[in-house]
């Protein structure tokens, strides 16, 4: 028995069908969608239930808000060894006919405003130190040690080495790079 609010995603026979012993005339669904996730063993480590996402319909057309409903405990390993973790999203919206669709989830695991940030290109990561170029007073580029925090797709945040007033260089000719 399922709770009101539903919807009607179709009818199954059409007018003047005889329907047969056993056949689905019709499928009532709730509008509250559940989207199933797989994830690597790495980011279900950073994944948790009760966490809030954003889910990409339709290529960015249409991003709602979901909740993290469950995770598996125990991977799913495929005939190649990969494992991966299934996971289920709540997502409560008036879209219809969404079964089946591929969508994208964003997961913000940490947040901080107003911190002094670089585009990730600027960043030169090695694998003991980073740093960015930057114009000094002499107008050459020279490069500076910079501590790392937070990085997405686009920024890094600075947390040491930068005071926030240099003009950091993204992309330079070789023969320029000190």
């Amino acid at each position: 028995v399922a709770k009101a609010p539903l919807t009607q995603p179709g009818v199954n026979v059409k007018a003047g069908e005889f329907v047969l012993l056993g056949k689905t005339l019709f499928n009532l669904t709730e509008p509250v969608f559940t989207v199933v996730m797989s994830v690597s063993p790495t980011d279900r480590a950073k994944l948790s239930p009760g966490m809030i996402v954003k889910v990409n319909f339709n290529a960015g057309e249409s991003i709602l808000d979901g909740k993290i409903s469950e995770l598996d405990e125990s991977p799913t390993v495929d005939a190649q060894g990969n494992s991966t973790y299934e996971g289920k999203v709540l997502v409560a919206s008036d879209l219809e006919s969404v079964d089946g669709a591929k969508v994208s989830i964003d997961v913000t695991l940490e947040k901080k405003d107003n911190v002094l940030a670089v585009p990730v290109a600027a960043v030169l990561r090695a694998s003991d130190t980073d740093e960015v170029r930057v114009v000094n007073d002499k107008g050459t580029i020279t490069r500076v040690k910079v501590k790392i925090g937070l990085i997405d797709g686009e920024w890094a945040e600075i947390v040491e080495g930068l005071n926030g007033d240099e003009l950091v260089v993204i992309d330079v000719d070789p023969a320029a790079d000190n």
